[in-house]
């Protein structure tokens, strides 16, 4: 109630000081309050881990939302202040109305980006003894988490929800990464309900975790979860299964945490809903807390309801857990039956996408029909590249004129996905089929059909490493990181791949695909010595910038120490990263 009131007077405050301005001075700011909010939401999350996550973790996102918003704001409105002259041709009283209609909208999503900013920092809010809720900003709380089933409570005129959906409506193709469907709105189409499931632990209690710091162990579908039912005098304690809700099913989830994620007192706490279950049913997004957790008697079975020594324990929003010394959290989940999974959530910052296997387990399909990651294929003249399995392309169907072979989605090996049988070759060390290093180019059609030089079938991989050959020809060139790509396929990228440790390295090499001038070459770079310092890399010579339009494929080559998995691909400069631990790819 204190809250919403304070933020209506500053809407209401803010409204008038634009009409007052008049329509010039509020259509500007107007302009520049969008355009800032577009601009905080897309990047807050990677300014808050770049930026605050080593001082100010709880508050990171906070001040990182708040950051985004009010520095280009102010900046460009002092600029524009000076550049542009003020006049007031309409009468005052139309004047003022205009303004204030600009103004209004300006209000809105400034009080909403304030809301939102609020709404991340670590109030706690905790169930004292009596069953009372405790703590809140003001005593606001978005739900009860006693009855989180029942309806939130939503901040008055709701401008929290209206600068989120207005944020990632606008920002549709703009802070999207390998999809171009992909926007803010997608990774967040529940923002202020998953932030109140996170925000609902006591204070003293982590919120925030870093993305790699929690994975994926194990998934599967539950056919019950237990409650407990208590003996009556000579009656022994039991437990009995309870169905899912008609329409429903139960699917469980394992995380391992690691990394520095301790509470105030160096304990690791969690709560039901700082783990949440994130996909689609019937084309609407659903963000669903945990339903039950692993019983600690009996890892056998889950349970909302259960007996630890002579206390009895229920599953509620309310309850703080303690994370085992295994730094396991095993929950289950009810979700419909139609439940697209996509990924699970651990308090903020600790989303991991499921893995194609992961999600034909979650989903019921048989995980064994999912097509392998294998040998190279062979030559086939009819396939489009446009067909590519990148698992993190989006579906696309024919019409270009790349065609005879499909590259794989990312995955370890020495061998290349075509023979190279037909080649010019620039500074190259072949030795029974095998590239050590240097340039190929042919054209893709002779590949495989006329035999001039070659074969060469594999590239060689210095002792104790393994060839990360990872596929990003999907990469929308209407995304950041896909221009990113694109402006620079010419020079040495400066695009690094991190493993488990932390460890950040070079691209050693490429090949690709691509139409030049009506024919269709394939390109192969690779300098293994270039990641430690040994040697130089090249860029392509046949194949340029312009020649990667809507019908390409690219494949990145990075080498890792054996043993490491590959979280995380970054394009250097650009803030821009991909996650990439859904993809289980392990240097074996």
């Amino acid at each position: 109630m204190v809250l919403c009131l304070i933020l209506v007077a500053f809407l209401g405050a803010v409204t008038y000081f634009q009409a007052i301005q008049g329509l010039t001075s509020a259509a500007i700011t107007c302009v520049l309050v969008v355009l800032s909010t577009v601009v905080a939401f897309g990047t807050y999350e990677a300014v808050a881990e770049a930026l605050f996550m080593g001082f100010a973790p709880e508050y990171a996102h906070a001040l990182a939302l708040a950051g985004m918003f009010a520095v280009p704001l102010i900046v460009l409105r002092v600029l524009l202040d000076m550049w542009i002259p003020r006049s007031n041709l309409l009468p005052q009283l139309i004047d003022w109305i205009a303004g204030g209609v600009f103004g209004f909208f300006s209000a809105m999503l400034t009080t909403g980006v304030i809301a939102c900013s609020i709404q991340m920092l670590p109030w706690g809010v905790s169930v004292n003894q009596t069953g009372e809720v405790e703590g809140g900003f003001f005593w606001y709380r978005r739900f009860d988490p006693t009855n989180p089933n029942d309806p939130q409570s939503e901040i008055w005129l709701k401008p929290d929800q209206f600068a989120v959906t207005c944020a990632g409506t606008l920002s549709v193709n703009t802070f999207s990464d390998a999809d171009p469907d992909h926007s803010f709105e997608d990774e967040h189409p529940n923002l202020m309900t998953d932030l109140a499931y996170a925000h609902a632990l006591p204070l003293g209690v982590s919120r925030v975790v870093k993305s790699e710091d929690v994975k994926v162990t194990d998934v599967g579908q539950l056919t019950y979860i237990y409650k407990l039912i208590t003996g009556q005098q000579r009656t022994p304690d039991s437990t009995e299964p309870i169905d899912p809700a008609g329409g429903n099913m139960f699917v469980h989830v394992s995380l391992q945490l690691s990394g520095d994620n301790k509470d105030a007192d160096d304990r690791w706490r969690y709560s039901p809903t700082s783990v949440r279950i994130v996909g689609k049913s019937r084309n609407k997004f659903l963000t669903i807390p945990a339903t039950a957790i692993i019983d600690p008697d009996d890892p056998s079975r889950y349970v909302s309801q259960w007996k630890a020594g002579n206390r009895e324990l229920q599953l509620v929003a309310a309850k703080v857990f303690t994370v085992p010394d295994s730094k396991k959290v095993e929950v289950a989940f009810e979700v419909p039956e139609d439940f697209e999974p996509i990924e699970v959530r651990y308090k903020v910052g600790g989303n991991v996408p499921f893995t194609k296997r992961q999600k034909a387990i979650l989903t019921g399909e048989d995980p064994n029909s999912l097509p392998q990651v294998d040998a190279a294929d062979p030559v086939e003249p009819t396939r489009t590249a446009s067909s590519s399995e990148s698992n993190n392309s989006s579906n696309s169907t024919g019409g270009g004129r790349v065609s005879g072979v499909k590259f794989k989605s990312s995955r370890f090996g020495s061998d290349l996905p075509i023979t190279f049988t037909a080649f010019q070759e620039l500074d190259t060390e072949i030795q029974s089929g095998v590239l050590s290093q240097g340039v190929l180019t042919g054209k893709l059609d002779d590949q495989g059909n006329v035999k001039s030089s070659g074969p060469v079938s594999g590239l060689k991989v210095p002792s104790g490493k393994a060839l990360l050959q990872l596929n990003v020809e999907s990469l929308n060139a209407k995304s950041t990181l896909g221009r990113a790509l694109n402006f620079s396929v010419q020079t040495l990228e400066n695009y690094t791949v991190e493993d488990d440790q932390g460890n950040k390295i070079l691209a050693c090499g490429k090949y690709a695909v691509a139409d030049v001038g009506g024919e269709t070459y394939v390109e192969l770079t690779y300098y293994p010595t270039f990641e430690s310092g040994g040697g130089r890399f090249k860029g392509f010579n046949k194949i340029k910038n312009q020649h990667f339009k809507k019908d390409y494929q690219l494949v990145y080559l990075f080498l890792l120490d054996k043993g490491r998995q590959a979280v995380r691909f970054s394009t250097g400069g650009n803030k821009r990263t991909i996650d990439l631990r859904g993809e289980n790819l392990v240097a074996n």
